[in-house]
């Protein structure tokens, strides 16, 4: 008998794969064992980040709108609402939708495929994904933004024509950088410096349609999506900063500057032997009589 061109024999051996002793044994093995750690670690640290980011903006610091943008680029995309979205409305509205919505599941796709496949390197993918969170928070807080749906008059936010009310977000200024865009672009940042380069290349044209989809559905500028480029790019400097290496490098330049500094000045000789003496205790120098000795003396 055969499933799908299965037969019974591999069900019961992809079955016995399956099971639960099997698959505690795995995971005691050393490089899957950090699955186990990082992945509760990382979803509890997310939600604190996604928790704080709803009140940046209660901080108070003044808000910005479109006078940046307009400055620096015009207005993309008003332009792409009204010369290209015309062209073919719902198509374009169920597409944005369905780029924008793809982004909440897409990372942790990515880090289920790091689990299975390089199980010892999920810590540091989701090291990278929560400095990401924590730095851009800081950023929400100090430089709160109005998305161009909510600061240029003409622009409409398209996905929110298909989801109408059901559309919330507990920070509508929470626009600077685009994190939809930083996300991905940091994951296919992780990918290249792993050598990984396939699934790099992938989030990085995942990256290009995401930043596509956010300037033309007016809910992020242009200079959204560089503050995006610019934070994973930061992220990726510091990462790849050896910092214990060069802490190690500054204990080693200090001691050898200890050790020729002792070497030029010899313990015990940097004084007279007897300057710790008091003075009334010193031998006062001798002097030397030359009385009976003169020049015709043989």
């Amino acid at each position: 008998m055969s499933v799908i061109g299965l037969e019974s024999t591999d069900l019961r051996r992809i079955a016995r794969k399956l099971t639960l002793p099997r698959t505690r044994a795995a995971l005691r093995q050393s490089r899957r064992r950090g699955v186990l750690i990082w992945w509760p670690v990382a979803a509890v640290a997310l939600v604190i980040c996604a928790w704080t980011r709803g009140f940046a903006d209660d901080v108070g610091l003044p808000v910005h709108s479109s006078e940046i943008e307009g400055g620096l680029f015009g207005s993309p995309t008003l332009w792409l609402q009204q010369n290209i979205y015309p062209l073919w409305p719902w198509f374009f509205q169920w597409a944005s939708l369905i780029v924008h919505v793809s982004w909440f599941p897409a990372p942790w796709l990515v880090a289920l495929f790091v689990s299975w496949r390089r199980p010892e390197r999920i810590g540091s993918f989701f090291c990278w994904w929560i400095a990401l969170h924590a730095g851009v928070v800081v950023a929400f807080v100090l430089f709160p933004l109005e998305p161009p749906w909510m600061a240029e008059p003409g622009v409409t936010r398209v996905i929110a024509l298909t989801l109408g009310e059901r559309m919330t977000d507990s920070n509508a200024l929470a626009a600077m950088p685009s994190l939809h865009v930083a996300l991905p672009l940091t994951i296919a940042a992780w990918f290249y410096r792993e050598r990984w380069t396939v699934p790099a290349s992938a989030m990085l044209l995942y990256s290009g349609l995401v930043a596509s989809e956010v300037v033309f559905s007016g809910e992020h500028y242009v200079i959204d999506v560089v503050g995006a480029l610019a934070a994973a790019g930061l992220i990726y400097l510091v990462a790849t900063v050896d910092a214990r290496g060069r802490f190690s490098a500054l204990r080693r330049l200090a001691s050898r500057q200890i050790i020729g500094g002792e070497a030029l000045e010899p313990a015990g000789l940097s004084e007279p032997a007897f300057s710790s003496l008091p003075t009334s205790t010193r031998m006062a120098p001798t002097p030397v009589s030359r009385v009976g000795v003169s020049r015709g003396d043989s």
